[in-house]
């Protein structure tokens, strides 16, 4: 399963690098948004930080444009570096001032625009770092170093926020950057197509979708992602709601998310395992499965059962993600792999926010378990829908 770590030097470069990066992005999660609420007390603010990192995933639709024709290792570095002035600066205000309101929004801003630019840029660059017959195990490898490099950004940021206080969070999450920084700029990239001056910046940004457009199986991706999105997002947000309502104590979260988190890594396993014995649309159906099993699980509202879906919707997510992004990746020319990621990720975005809001609605008329079981047939209509992705599907 580690292989390609060993043999692929600039995969094992990019994976380290984007592992520090998520190390840097929990830090920044956590640390901005609970500075911002012991400041204004308002959970309207804090929510506004989601909000502003939504309308930047939108904005690199475009930006995704210019970065398919640049070289991707320095829009990168620059990028990351950018993050890491910023944060410096408002570091060094922070020594000496408590910051207003306006200086936190504004670095959350800032650090969201050089991310608009970065994030598909990796996207873009990994699609000339490995081979097709690499992009699963690659793809799995990244997303359990996503999960692992998470749990380890939320502890570090709770515990010296509890024990060293701010500053010195943010001074580590400054410091992911350099550190992300030193290893892209060991990879080494030499077929990557070099921006033509005579391209037409609106209409190359408009050809990632144009891509989706014309291919049936990104459109049925496109589908499958909106579809497991808005089923998997209330769940994720309603669950200390959901314990606090049929367990009577929502401290049993922190056991539900230690069994989600471990039993990613075990879709890891499996996927190495099994993605050279099925095709990649009979493992996404597999996915959305093992989630519909999940989601029932919690309508028996036995802690078993509990550890149960929390077993089958970790597997679930690592699995779908994967897939999903390695389908994306062998059905997209190189080229254009920034911007196609980049919608992709902004409909991911978009939707959860807006199921979030129509499944709390429903749960004020009806029991939150009600929901949840409509949620599930969601993620079966999915499951029916997975096997129709084998026209493009590549093993």
């Amino acid at each position: 399963m580690f292989e390609i770590l060993k043999e692929n030097k600039n995969f094992r470069n990019f994976f380290l690098a984007l592992n520090s990066s998520y190390i840097g992005d929990a830090i920044d999660d956590i640390a901005f948004g609970m500075l911002i609420y012991q400041i204004t007390k308002s959970a309207f603010l804090t929510g506004l930080v989601v909000v502003i990192r939504i309308f930047f995933s939108f904005i690199s639709i475009f930006t995704a444009a210019l970065t398919d024709y640049w070289r991707k290792e320095r829009v990168i570095v620059l990028s990351e570096l950018g993050e890491f002035t910023s944060l410096l600066l408002f570091l060094i205000i922070y020594l000496f001032i408590i910051p207003p309101v306006w200086l936190i929004f504004i670095v959350v801003i800032i650090n969201a625009g050089f991310g608009a630019f970065s994030t598909p840029a990796k996207s873009g660059l990994i699609g000339y770092i490995l081979k097709d017959v690499e992009i699963v195990k690659a793809r799995s490898l990244l997303f359990g170093g996503q999960n692992l490099s998470q749990i380890i950004g939320y502890t570090i940021a709770g515990l010296v926020i509890t024990s060293l206080g701010y500053k010195t969070c943010i001074m580590i999450d400054s410091i992911s950057f350099i550190i992300g920084i030193i290893f892209i700029s060991k990879i080494n990239c030499y077929n990557i197509p070099l921006k033509n001056k005579n391209r037409r910046f609106m209409r190359e940004a408009l050809k990632g979708i144009n891509i989706i457009y014309k291919k049936r199986i990104l459109i049925l991706l496109i589908l499958l992602s909106l579809i497991g999105n808005f089923a998997i997002a209330p769940v994720e947000s309603m669950m200390t709601a959901y314990l606090g309502k049929y367990f009577g104590d929502i401290n049993y979260f922190s056991l539900f998310m230690l069994f989600s988190t471990l039993s990613s890594f075990l879709g890891v396993v499996f996927i190495s395992h099994f993605n050279k014995k099925f095709k990649n649309s009979i493992l996404m159906m597999i996915g959305f499965g093992f989630g519909v099993v999940g989601i029932y699980s919690l309508l028996g509202k036995k802690l078993f059962l509990l550890i149960l879906s929390a077993i089958f919707l970790g597997l679930s997510n690592v699995i779908v993600s994967t897939i999903n992004a390695a389908m994306i990746q062998l059905n997209t020319p190189k080229e254009f792999l920034g911007r196609v990621f980049a919608t992709f990720k902004f409909i991911s975005l978009s939707i959860s926010p807006l199921s979030i809001l129509v499944v709390g609605g429903i749960s004020s008329c009806f029991p939150l378990s009600s929901s949840f079981a409509i949620l599930g047939i969601l993620l079966l209509v999915s499951m029916v829908l997975s096997p129709f992705l084998s026209s493009g599907d590549k093993k």
